[in-house]
């Protein structure tokens, strides 16, 4: 993930395709949306003590992340886009 927010929004610009393709995100221009980028760099960890984000659909034990979020991307009901760095 780039470092400024003004690279990271273009990062996101040039890669929404690819990400949505690949984690099957429905796009379109109608309703609003939320997005959640978070740092995954070490992988998939146990729950544990911590505050982490957990899925059902990856085998535990190893199966949580945390949370700690990189960017977020929304589109509000009028059709505009905001970002949350």
């Amino acid at each position: 993930m780039p470092f400024t927010d003004s690279e990271k929004i273009e990062w996101w610009l040039r890669n929404e395709v690819k990400v949505r393709d690949k984690y099957h995100i429905p796009s379109g221009n109608v309703g609003p949306f939320l997005i959640t980028v978070y740092a995954f760099g070490d992988g998939y960890k146990e729950e544990g003590k911590e505050d982490r984000l957990c899925f059902r659909d990856v085998k535990p034990p190893q199966n949580c992340i945390d949370k700690k979020v990189l960017m977020m991307i929304w589109r509000t009901r009028e059709g505009g886009v905001k970002y949350e760095f």
